[in-house]
């Protein structure tokens, strides 16, 4: 695998170890979910809040983190095709 250097604070790996969820220190301070497919070394940013420690659903079609973009710690699911 070949992510550049960074803060990474938290990865989880799909059931099928063919994608990662990692969540990554950004320079304002706040953390972002990347997903990572490993098959293709591919990363695209998949939260834009203060989200991090994503983790796959057990059918690995959705992600749920946590986030505290509203003031206090919650959780919040994403579907992996949600465009």
């Amino acid at each position: 695998l070949n992510l550049e250097a960074a803060n990474y604070r938290s990865v989880a790996l799909a059931r099928t170890r063919a994608q990662a969820i990692v969540g990554k220190l950004d320079s304002q301070g706040g953390s972002n979910l990347w997903l990572v497919d490993l098959i293709r070394n591919v990363a695209t940013r998949f939260t834009f809040g203060r989200e991090n420690a994503g983790v796959f659903t057990p059918d690995g079609t959705t992600v749920v983190y946590n986030s505290s973009r509203s003031g206090r710690l919650d959780l919040f699911r994403k579907r992996l095709d949600a465009g």
